[in-house]
This record gives C-alpha cells, sequence and structure tokens, in this order.
C-alpha cells in the first residue's frame, strides 16, 4: 500500500527537425526500438501527399514495411479492422497524421503489445506525447478514453511539414497549449490531481507554465511563419510547445476549467464545427474569470486571441448565436463529476460556469466589434 506519491510521465525520445520523413528506420533502429519490419498507419490524404518520401527511406535503409489505410474515424472497429490487416512480422508502429490517426496507432500498438512511433503531419493538439486515446463510434460521437501505461516510444516532428500544414490547426494547438499553464497552476492551487491520479510534481508545473509562455512570447511570429510556409526559430520553439510541452505539462500537472468548458461545448451541436483547441481558447477565458483573475490577464488572452484568429465569443465556437438553455447545458456538462474543474480551488458549480460564459461571450462580442479582427472564418 503506497503511502503518497506523485508521478511524471514522457515518451521515451522526442527529436524534432528538419526532413525527418524519410529517415524513420533509423530514429527507429537508433533508439532501441524492436521490432523486425515497420507498420504505418496513416489516411488517404497523408499517404497521397507523403507516402514516396516515406518509402524512399525505408528503401534506403532496408526495411521491411507495411502501409495500412486508416478510413477516419478513431472508434474500436476501426482498431479491429487494422488489427486484421497487419500481417508484418515482429512490427514497429508508426502512425502518421492528425490526432485521430496517432490515437489509433497508439491503440493498436498497445494492444498488440508492439513499440510505437508517432510523426505529427500538424500541431494542432498534444496527442502524440499523450499515454491515451479519445475512442469514438463510428457515427462520430464520443465514446470513451483508453488509458495507457506508457506513453508513444518515439514522436518524430518534421519542422517542414508542420509549416507547410494548414494555419487554423497550427492556431488551434497554440490555443490548447496556452491553456496548459494556466491549468496546471489552478490544479497546483486548488490541490487538485493530474492524469495519473496524483499530485503534480514541481517538474509538471514548470514544463506547463513555460509553455504557456512560449505561446504569448512567440505565438505571433509563429504563426506568420506558418502563414509564409517558412521553418523559422520562432515556429520551432511553439511546434515543440504545442506537442511537446503540452503534452507533458497538461498529463502531469492537470487540467482544470479550460478543458472542461472545452468538454461542454460539445453538447451544442454548432460547436461541432470548432476544432478542439478553439472550444479550448474560450474555456480558458471562462476559466480566468472563474479564478477572479485581473483584468490585465483577462485582456492580455482576449487579446492575444483576438491577434491571431482565436475565439472570444460563442459565435466564433458556433457560428450562432447560442441560447439561454443551451449555454445551460454546456454549463452543465463542464461540471460533470468525472470533469477537471473540480481540481479548481472553490469548486465552481453549473451556475458560476454559466454566468462566467455569458461574461465572456458579452465581453468577448463587444471587443470583436471594437477590434474589427476576423476569425478563422472569415479569414
Amino acid at each position: 500500500m503506497f503511502l503518497s506519491y506523485r508521478v511524471f510521465g514522457s515518451p521515451s525520445r522526442y527529436v524534432q527537425g528538419r526532413d525527418l520523413l524519410n529517415h524513420i528506420p533509423y530514429f527507429i533502429d537508433v533508439y532501441g526500438l524492436s521490432g523486425k519490419s515497420i507498420v504505418v498507419i496513416a489516411d488517404e490524404l497523408v499517404l497521397g501527399l507523403f507516402q514516396g518520401k516515406i518509402e524512399d527511406g525505408f528503401q534506403k535503409y532496408k526495411k521491411k514495411y507495411q502501409f495500412v489505410v486508416f478510413h477516419g474515424e478513431c472508434s474500436c472497429e476501426e482498431i479491429d479492422r487494422i488489427q486484421s490487416e497487419v500481417d508484418a512480422e515482429e512490427p514497429v508502429f508508426v502512425g502518421i497524421g492528425g490526432g485521430k490517426a496517432i490515437d489509433v496507432t497508439k491503440a493498436v500498438a498497445d494492444i498488440m503489445r508492439r513499440d510505437c512511433t508517432i510523426v505529427p503531419t500538424i500541431a494542432a493538439t498534444d496527442a502524440p506525447t499523450a499515454s491515451a486515446s479519445v475512442i469514438y463510434y463510428p457515427d462520430g460521437k464520443f465514446r470513451e478514453i483508453f488509458f495507457y501505461k506508457r506513453n508513444p516510444n518515439l514522436i518524430l516532428v518534421d519542422v517542414e511539414v508542420i509549416a507547410n500544414a494548414p494555419y487554423r490547426f497550427f492556431v488551434s494547438g497554440m490555443a490548447d497549449a496556452l491553456a496548459t499553464g494556466y491549468e496546471a497552476m489552478a490544479c497546483w492551487n486548488g490541490n487538485g490531481k493530474n492524469v495519473y491520479k496524483t499530485k503534480p510534481l514541481l517538474t509538471s508545473l514548470c514544463i506547463a507554465k513555460e509553455c504557456s509562455r512560449v505561446i504569448l512570447t512567440y505565438g505571433m511570429q509563429a504563426g506568420e511563419s506558418v502563414r509564409r510556409k517558412a521553418v523559422t526559430p520562432y515556429l520551432e520553439y511553439v511546434v515543440e510547445a504545442n506537442i511537446l510541452m503540452s503534452g507533458l505539462g497538461f498529463e502531469g500537472g492537470g487540467l482544470a476549467a479550460a478543458h472542461s468548458v472545452a468538454n461542454g461545448l460539445t453538447v451544442w451541436e454548432d460547436a461541432h464545427r470548432s476544432l478542439h483547441g478553439e472550444k479550448v481558447a474560450f474555456g480558458l477565458l471562462v476559466q480566468l474569470v472563474l479564478q477572479g483573475e485581473s483584468k490585465a490577464e483577462f485582456d492580455k488572452i482576449m487579446q492575444f486571441n483576438l491577434e491571431i484568429g482565436l475565439p472570444v465569443c460563442l459565435k466564433d465556437i458556433g457560428g450562432s448565436e447560442c441560447d439561454p438553455k443551451t449555454i445551460e447545458s454546456i454549463a452543465k456538462k463542464a461540471t460533470e463529476p468525472s470533469e477537471t474543474i473540480h481540481n479548481m480551488l472553490g469548486d465552481p458549480n453549473w451556475e458560476q460556469v454559466r454566468d462566467a460564459i455569458y461574461l465572456v461571450d458579452g465581453i468577448g462580442s463587444e471587443m470583436r466589434k471594437k477590434e474589427g479582427r476576423k476569425n478563422h472564418d472569415e479569414k
């Protein structure tokens, strides 16, 4: 019986740089992943863009390989189908693409007890580093979260690929990363728990806070780099924050209201048009209200969102006005017993969340009119 302990988890190796896609076998070998062959899991779009480059690497390093096409939904049915198609001997799994392709690869590798390499093609989430997968039903509705005993063995981030991905995905990743430090600090102050169900270590808090600082310091320049498809130091800093710092920070540091409100927004059908990070961006503003943060801190985040095209009001999320009954449903979903909002000091109830949503929506709507800046729909 353990008396008291704290946990920090991480991937075994993280590699970030240029021109990594045609050197995947090299990194698998140099970092000791066990297997006689490689199974790449990716959707048709990713394979259409990168299959030739990836195959060049396999041939260069004389590695046996197999491609399995991911059909787009990270469901139990898709996980079973992919397993049935794997015929490679003692494979190392390589997931290439966005969050769902990454999550389905982690699930297959875990079930088959094989090593796993993740190669993200966008920096929209911290899914590459996480020891979990979000599982959906085949129709796209949320089902459950699979948690694993370890993080991926290896993550390869080709910054040239990220620089050429859509701006909206990159900015959504910045929103998710920006919330990391604020949520970890709220969890720390509220004596909450991280994803390992323990109190956070100071290491996790430090990483989480630095993650938020990097986004606020370099986010504008990094976003402009993506607009121009240019690999710059600013881009590299923010890619690291979006993928690595954010993943380490949220798992070890804990989550709070920003992600709970983002989850609450999923009950609003109109909000399905928005990306995860875009919902988190609005959720962070709600969290700042719940914490009673200073006007200067609130305005700083609001202004950052306006400048890079992130949501500041509900209309930015759903494209339409949100009625009071739906806002009440969002607030109640955000405060369900399983939600991380309960990590916060004071343990906000649904009425408090509802009122904070109203305040953020009102301020954000007025600021958008005043600033005249465009959201992602208008870019």
